[in-house]
């Protein structure tokens, strides 16, 4: 939590805000932002891509990712930060909006279970990586599906 804290109020410091200027930005009180600079409270999740984007950076930047193990928290923005990505990978393998919610969880959760293996900076392209080979799998398991329901149809 203190990570967080420090990387707050430097990233604020670096943006020329005051607290009061940032609480504005994001609809806080500036109590708030002070429990966030002192390690009090933390933001929510929720709060991480607004706090991002009021102080020009990334939530990595702010949860301070970049040589650490992967966390929880981190393993949660990094997935949120990146979902466009993730869902245009599987659209392009897959085509099928169901489809691809599916190859998305699916390689979340295999993720979420090999966390300790990974660091935030080889997240993307393993998480990547891991969701094309779901989406092959989908897609044969679709096409598998298709030929039984065809042959039974005869």
């Amino acid at each position: 939590m203190a990570n967080i804290s420090k990387n707050i109020k430097k990233l604020r410091k670096e943006n020329n805000l005051t607290q009061d200027a940032l609480a504005e930005k994001l609809f806080v009180t500036r109590q708030t932002v002070s429990y966030w600079e002192t390690g009090r409270n933390q933001p929510t999740l929720d709060m991480l891509g607004d706090l991002a984007e009021a102080l020009n950076c990334s939530p990595l930047d702010i949860i301070g990712t970049k040589k650490q193990k992967m966390t929880r928290e981190h393993f949660v923005a990094l997935v949120l930060e990146n979902e466009e990505l993730f869902y245009e990978t599987t659209n392009d393998i897959l085509h099928s909006p169901y489809l691809c919610q599916i190859a998305i969880k699916n390689t979340i959760l295999e993720t979420f279970r090999k966390m300790d293996e990974l660091s935030a900076d080889s997240f993307i392209e393993s998480f990547t990586g891991m969701l094309k080979t779901e989406c092959e799998k989908l897609k044969q398991q679709e096409s598998a599906e298709k030929d039984r329901s065809e042959n039974n149809g005869k």
